[in-house]
């Protein structure tokens, strides 16, 4: 179930102060950067949404706004494709690989990302796994003024991450090497849209 960069289009309708034109380059280097992308369901079903934040934007910078477009753009596409009744999706985030010195300087990203799940996106967070790390404990005491109950009590940080993640896992197959897992995941996103249908 992942996602082919070129199927992914805003549909220019929902949140157009976010959705700007002008940096579709950056937006594809995204997309194939294999950073963030979609693979897999848990055992509710959920298609989960992957974050290694080691891997994001090595030589380019971060840009917070872009990158929020960028996420505006994955939670479309995957709406688009979910089965009929399906509505949640689940975050799988290795958020240890957050930088400490990006979580301070880069707020913006952080909050906006918080809200996307209040304003544009609401009751569509099923879970939110992460790792514990100083960087993203400063990153929730960042967020937490503007997330309400129906976001933060869904979001949780085990201290065995890998045991509680494949618990979760419909397949335990899918999980990643970067989780303590045998799976190789792609680094660049290949298969079709349809796919996550299957």
């Amino acid at each position: 179930m992942f996602l082919h960069n070129s199927t992914l289009r805003p549909s220019q309708t929902k949140v157009p102060e976010i959705l700007r034109t002008g940096d579709e380059d950056d937006l594809r280097r995204d997309f194939e950067d294999g950073a963030v992308y979609w693979k897999g369901v848990d055992k509710q079903g959920r298609p989960i949404l992957w974050e290694k934040f080691s891997a994001m934007d090595g030589a380019r910078g971060f840009d917070s706004a872009r990158k929020i477009r960028f996420y505006v753009l994955l939670f479309e596409a995957c709406f688009a494709a979910m089965p009929k009744g399906g509505s949640t999706f689940t975050v799988v985030a290795d958020t240890s690989g957050i930088p400490y010195h990006r979580a301070v300087t880069k707020p913006s990203f952080f909050t906006g990302i918080a809200q996307l799940f209040v304003k544009a996106f609401p009751d569509r967070l099923g879970l939110f796994m992460g790792k514990s790390s100083p960087a993203m404990s400063f990153c929730l005491r960042v967020v937490s003024p503007i997330l309400p109950s129906s976001v933060s009590t869904k979001m949780v940080f085990p201290s065995d991450f890998e045991g509680n993640l494949v618990e979760i896992l419909a397949d335990e197959d899918d999980l990643p090497q970067w989780a303590g897992g045998t799976k190789a995941h792609p680094t660049e996103i290949t298969t079709s849209l349809g796919s996550m249908r299957k």
